[in-house]
Formats: structure tokens, sequence, C-alpha cells
């Protein structure tokens, strides 16, 4: 029922299509010549390979201000930052788009508005528009896509698997929709039917970035390290086409693998060569950064001065406050470089930054990422009861603040590591980690080439 009367208060009239161009997907483009519409195509194959160079489709969206789809995909691009200034750059062409909607088609005017409620903080609107978007225009897959990571950034894996199964059947032999399948279908607890998914994108297409990114988290999930390792590597050279968040989020993958079978320093030497310089070039990347590093302090590995650029980018977001997540991780940065005075700034800037939202949006805030946040700067300075009492507050709305479960995974491993150093007396009880054998061995020699 609310998808039918979303997709009404969407577009209420249903408009003449004979005179649109049709874009590479065959949705019609209102206001757009070949020259744009070749640029919207670019752009969509860009997002969905998670590419470079997707800053070109703001000269089409200088170049055509009367294309409502050129403006729309410029404001992906800069949500896509997941910043502040690009929420701002969003904003404009988003309201430059609206001025279009009267000529626009259906699919086009719930595009623009499905953006817009990202853009103006209104996750279960843009809920129900990306829903809406799915069962009338399944074959726009960047529509398609953009609603798959804005479920995940919100934790909305019930929807995001609806989501995917509504791409899929109308993209049957589309590796990109099998792809969001596969994803939704692991984080939904299918390992097994998440990695088939994945198996039939790759034979597909054996280059999308997000398809081996789901593999690497079914063989995670299932303690098959080594053979993810071996399969990773076979794909990573794809990679190298990534943009940054995508580059460093597979070989992020790579090295929780490696962390399973006690290779530690082949994770931090993997972290100096290829995630290091990419930690401050997009938001994704800082949390992947801080989130490896976060893991080897928990493994007692002294990563010794990587903290401080992160620290003093982490410094340059406070007050940002995109998603809890992202501020989670900015904590994380601080709370390790020893930034009391960055703790207690981002601490307060997050609590009162919380007190004014709404809904269920005040609820990741308040309930998880506030003290969630609260509990991994208390660990890093070593209080380890103030951890354990935020943790104990926050871990159950941990889903609320998005990520994947390996993302959020890093939670309970610093809760376990809390509860172990608050209560001295259970430090016999850790386990020895065993040393590698030989056919793991082999396997990470392969991480080194």
């Amino acid at each position: 029922m609310l998808l039918g009367r979303t997709a009404a208060s969407a577009a209420p009239v249903t408009r003449r299509l004979s005179s649109c161009l049709r874009d590479a997907r065959g949705q019609p483009v209102t206001g757009g010549d070949h020259a744009v519409i070749a640029a919207i195509d670019q752009f969509a194959d860009t997002v969905l390979r998670r590419g470079r160079c997707a800053e070109t489709i703001l000269d089409a969206a200088i170049a055509r201000p009367d294309c409502l789809m050129a403006q729309a995909c410029g404001a992906v691009y800069h949500l896509l930052g997941e910043t502040r200034s690009g929420i701002e750059q969003a904003m404009s062409l988003l309201e430059q788009a609206r001025r279009g909607q009267s000529a626009a088609t259906d699919r086009e005017v719930m595009f623009v508005r499905a953006i817009s409620a990202i853009a103006q903080n209104q996750p279960r609107l843009a809920d129900s528009f990306f829903l809406a978007l799915a069962e009338t225009a399944p074959e726009d897959l960047l529509a398609g896509y953009i609603g798959h990571l804005h479920f995940l950034n919100h934790g909305r894996f019930d929807a995001m698997l609806a989501h995917a199964q509504l791409l899929r059947r109308a993209n049957r032999s589309d590796p990109f929709a099998l792809g969001m399948l596969s994803f939704a279908l692991e984080e939904a607890g299918a390992a097994d039917a998440a990695l088939d998914a994945a198996f039939a994108a790759n034979a597909l297409d054996p280059s999308i970035a997000w398809v081996h990114h789901t593999v690497a988290h079914v063989f995670k999930t299932q303690g098959r390290s080594a053979e993810g390792i071996t399969w990773l590597m076979q794909h990573a050279h794809h990679w190298e086409s990534c943009g940054s968040s995508m580059f460093t989020h597979n070989w992020w993958h790579a090295q929780l693998l490696a962390l399973d079978i006690d290779a530690p320093t082949r994770a931090l030497d993997l972290y100096d060569r290829l995630i290091a310089a990419e930690a401050t070039r997009s938001v994704s990347s800082f949390a992947n950064a801080s989130s490896l590093l976060a893991r080897l302090e928990l493994r007692d590995i002294d990563v010794g001065s990587r903290w401080l650029p992160l620290a003093e980018e982490a410094r340059r977001r406070v007050g940002e406050h995109v998603l809890p997540f992202i501020d989670l991780h900015y904590g994380i940065a601080l709370g390790y470089a020893g930034d009391l005075a960055g703790c207690t700034a981002l601490k307060r800037s997050m609590a009162l930054h919380a007190c004014h939202q709404r809904g269920e949006l005040r609820e990741a805030w308040e309930f998880a990422g506030v003290p969630l946040t609260e509990a991994v700067i208390a660990g890093c300075f070593g209080d380890w009861r103030n951890a354990c009492r935020h943790f104990a507050c926050g871990l159950p709305k941990a889903m609320l603040i998005g990520g994947s479960r390996l993302q959020r995974e890093l939670l309970h491993e610093f809760q376990a590591h809390a509860v172990l150093r608050a209560a001295p007396s259970a430090r016999s009880a850790v386990r020895r980690r065993r040393p590698p054998g030989t056919q793991i061995e082999s396997a990470i020699s392969a991480l080194a080439m």
C-alpha cells in the first residue's frame, strides 16, 4: 500500500514519452540530447563499476541545465562523497532538477525525489521511493544501485533484499543486478545463496568489484580465509580501475582475511602500500583505514604513527554528521591518536546533533551512534569499564548506524576486548592463536605479489 501511494504522489500524471530520447537501458530522458544521454550512460556504468572519473557528469549538468537527469546524476555524484559540502552541492543541483519536473517522466521525478530525500535526511521517505522505482522502473540500475547503497547506509537489510529481488526479477541476465542480489542475500544471512549469485554474476562479467566484495564477505563469514585470499588475488587486478573507496574496501577485505590466518605483518604491509595514501581521498577509504588499524591495535600490533594523518583528517570533519557510522570511525582515529580535545569535541557535537533529529534517525544517532562512539573512544584511552557500559547501551541498536555485518563486527571485537580488560582475572581465558599452516602460508604469499 505504501508503495502505491508513494509512486502516485511522486508522479500523479503519466507523461507522454514519444518525444524523449532513451538511455542505454531504454529509459526516456527528457530535455536530453545524444551527448548528454551518453554522459548519463557513462556515469551510470562508472557508478555500477565503482570506477574513476564519475565527476565528468558535472560537465553535462552544467551544459544542459534543462535536463533533469543530468542534474540528478550530478547530485548523486556529490552525495556519494558522503561529506557535508557534497550534500550542499547536491541540494543546489536538485533544486535545478525540481524546476524541470513538470515536463519530466514519472521515473525521473521519483528519482529526483529519492535523491532529495537522502540529501534532506529523510531515509524512510527515500526507502519508499527507491522501492517504488524498483517496482515501476526496475531496468534503471543506476537508481537501483543508489537505493542499494542507501539501504546499506541505514541498516535496512530487509528492504535491501526486497529491493534487490525486484531488480533481479526484471534483469535476470544482468551481472549488476545479480551482484546487488548477492550482497543483499549475504547480509540477510543466506551465505550459500549469496555465493551462488556472486559466482553467477562473475561468470557474466568477472570485472565487477562489488561482486568480488560479496565473495570476500562470504568467505570471511564461512571461515574460508585462505580460499578467499586466493580467489580475491585472482581478481584484484580489476580493482586498479576502481575509485578510491572501492579500491581500498576490497583490499580491506583481503586484509581481514589475512588477519584471520594470523598474518598481521602482511596486513600492515598492505595497509602501507595500498590504503595509507588513499585514506583521506574518500570518506569510505578513511573508514577502511581506521577499521583496519583498529583491528591491528586490538591484536596488540604496533601501528606506530599511522594514526596521525587519520586524526588530522578526523579533526577537520568534526561537526559534519553525515552518518553515525562515519562519525564512529572519526572517533576511533582521534582516540587511538590520543587526541582528547578532538574526542571531546566530536562527542559533544554528536550528542547535540542527535538531539535535533527525529524518528528513526534520532534513534540511530542517540541510541547507537553516540554510545558506540563513546565506547570506542573510552577503549582507546584504556577506560575499559566505561567502554563496557557504553557498548551495553549501543550494541543492541548497532544495525541502525548502517554498514555491513563485517564492518560492525569491529564493535563486537572491541567489546570483547573491553570485557577482557575490565576483568583482569579473565585474561587467562584468552586462547593463543595457532601459527598458520603450510596451505595457509601458500595462500597468503599471494598477497605480497
